[in-house]
Formats: C-alpha cells, structure tokens, sequence
C-alpha cells in the first residue's frame, strides 16, 4: 500500500472518531441534569419525616392506603404481600422504607411523579 493511501485511511479513521466524539458530546450536554430527591427538597427546606416520629408516619400511611385502595401500588411504591401488610407494622415498615429509598432516586426536576409522590406521602 502506498503512503499517500495510507494517508487517506488515516484521515478518513481520524475524522470519524472525531465525529463519533463531537456526537457523544452533544449526547452528554443536552441532557438535562438529574439531582436526588431528598436534593431537591433540601432546596425547598423540606425533608423526609425520620423513621422514629410515628405519629408523622400515621397520617401519611393512612393516605397512602387510600390512594391504593381499589389496587396494590406498583413499581417504585410497590410493596409485596399488599393486601396481608397494609393493616400491619410490617406494611407501615415497609412504606417508610420506600419513602427513604426512592427519595434517594434522581429526577428531572420537581415535575417528576415521582418526586410529587414522596412529597406527598413522605415530607411533612
């Protein structure tokens, strides 16, 4: 193979890394910045009620189990053995860990369901 070949295939290699980064790069900036939800209520002075202040606990629990009271709650609020566990400790338990987990989860931005959904049953 001669060099000016040689020369053309390396041009040719180089330009598309280059376009394949300029690409990805593109990808990386026009997504919008995820932050935690507990992040995102920090910024507003709100935070999750702490496992220890029952009598906190009790009214969103109860809201809770009525929000779901016609189905079991699915994905990120899902709780196994629903209709056994929602008149028990184990279920109130159970929802008090799903408030601290999923506000552990990133979102977009305050119109994120769920973020609505934690500040609904998990913020004072």
């Amino acid at each position: 193979m001669t060099t000016p070949i040689k020369l053309a295939i390396a041009g040719v290699s180089v330009s598309g890394v280059a376009v394949g980064a300029g690409v990805g790069i593109h990808q990386l900036v026009k997504q919008p910045a995820k932050k935690s939800i507990t992040k995102l209520l920090s910024e507003k002075n709100k935070a999750i009620i702490t496992t220890g202040e029952t009598s906190k606990w009790d009214p969103k629990w109860t809201a809770f189990k009525n929000a779901h009271s016609q189905n079991a709650p699915t994905g990120d609020w899902a709780i196994d053995q629903w209709e056994t566990k929602k008149g028990t400790n184990d279920g109130l338990n159970a929802f008090k860990q799903l408030c601290v987990d999923n506000a552990k989860k990133e979102v977009e931005n305050e119109n994120a369901q769920l973020f609505k959904d934690v500040k609904t049953y998990c913020v004072e």
